[in-house]
């Protein structure tokens, strides 16, 4: 049976409050006794907890649990943080120091659960839970001495210009957080990840390539930060602009096998929200082969690739009649608008649909065809509905 663990902690703190301060200075042998009492209770949840990892419980189960434990001690040990910072505590922390030193002894062992926690019950920690207050002052001084010997060692290594401003800029972010957000376990522990591993690298120097190192050693932390992401792309579209035609698609087929061979945590990474940094740049090199094979075919015999669509081109006209009267396109010649359309797009029927064909059938719509674009935009305001205005 699962039960909350931490009651009787919670209720030692209470009492510890509410304990009139003269009683409590006169009774040193009870409070020695309040400290043992506070070590041995510790020690019990920590068995309690441990029996836990060979129970018969199930993951979720063991999960909501432990989110459940995580936050009600942090919940505790902010509570006993913030009143020993409280100005009533400070008149009293002058006097005695009896006070101040069992309610540290038990935020100290509060926070040695939180560690015992984190080590044991990894899996099952809810990542986004913010840190204790008492705890984030020495995590951040850990990230900043870290981060600082880590810009040290980028400044004057031999790596690409953009990808060391691209390090540096988030190293930067780590030793001077002016964000108001709290630190939470995901956060922290990322950039402890980064700092360590990138740390190994620079201290490793191989036969290797160093740009190349730290590039795959990115990959493998999944660092799928904005200007990481940019400073690749960058680099592809250097590598193809210095490339001829026929070459870029090689070049790109051999970037997506080094993509898929490089290894990436994808449990972890610089934002959760977003794909993993491989994905990511699959997705962008093969969008930017087309494309860019797009403009080469252009340039050379002032054909354009037409984008394939599954309407029919009286289905199109309709649909672009609409978006025109509704003031949609800039352009203010309808006759410019539907040259565009003819160009660069076909239908499955129409390898070649003509401008003349099109300004037809612009003015000569039938009702099969409205109802067809009726039933998709009513299927488009259905979707908007279900996403952003569910009832």
């Amino acid at each position: 049976m699962l039960k909350d663990e931490l009651k009787v902690l919670r209720k030692i703190a209470e009492s510890i409050f509410n304990m009139p301060q003269k009683d409590f200075l006169r009774h040193v042998d009870a409070n020695e006794n309040l400290k043992n009492d506070i070590h041995d209770e510790c020690q019990r949840i920590k068995d309690a907890w441990t029996s836990l990892l060979f129970s018969q419980n199930k993951d979720h189960v063991l999960k909501r649990y432990v989110w459940f434990e995580q936050e009600t001690l942090l919940k505790l040990s902010d509570y006993i943080f913030y009143n020993i910072q409280s100005a009533d505590l400070i008149g009293r922390l002058k006097k005695k120091d009896l006070l101040p030193e069992i309610l540290s002894i038990l935020l100290s062992d509060l926070l040695e659960l939180k560690d015992f926690l984190i080590q044991y019950f990894h899996t099952y920690i809810n990542p986004n839970g913010k840190l204790p207050e008492a705890a984030i002052p020495l995590i951040k001084k850990q990230l900043g001495d870290a981060a600082e010997e880590l810009s040290a060692l980028f400044t004057d290594a031999e790596i690409d210009s953009g990808l060391k401003a691209c390090l540096l800029d988030y190293l930067h972010n780590i030793l001077y957080d002016s964000s108001n957000s709290p630190l939470n376990y995901r956060v922290s522990e990322y950039q402890m990840l980064f700092t360590e591993t990138l740390k190994e690298v620079m201290d490793f120097r191989d036969k290797r390539d160093l740009t190349y190192a730290v590039v795959e050693a990115l990959f493998y932390l999944n660092f799928n930060h904005f200007g990481f992401s940019q400073w690749y792309q960058e680099k592809i579209v250097s590598k193809s602009s210095a490339s001829k035609p026929l070459e870029i698609g090689k070049l790109v087929k051999d970037e997506l096998l080094i993509l898929k061979s490089l290894p990436v945590i994808i449990t972890t990474g610089f934002d959760p929200l977003i794909a993993p940094i491989n994905i990511q740049l699959e997705g962008w090199l093969i969008e930017y082969t087309k494309n860019d094979l797009h403009d080469h075919i252009v340039g050379t015999n002032g054909k354009f690739l037409k984008m394939e669509l599954k309407v029919t081109v009286a289905q199109l006209v309709f649909l672009i009649r609409l978006l025109y009267e509704e003031g949609v396109f800039a352009m203010k010649s309808i006759a410019g608008v539907l040259r565009f359309f003819s160009n660069h797009f076909m239908t499955k029927k129409q390898a070649h649909i003509s401008y003349g064909s099109m300004n037809k059938l612009y003015y000569s719509s039938d009702q099969f065809t409205a109802y067809y674009i009726r039933e998709l935009l009513l299927n488009m305001v259905s979707k908007i509905n279900k996403l952003y205005f569910p009832t």
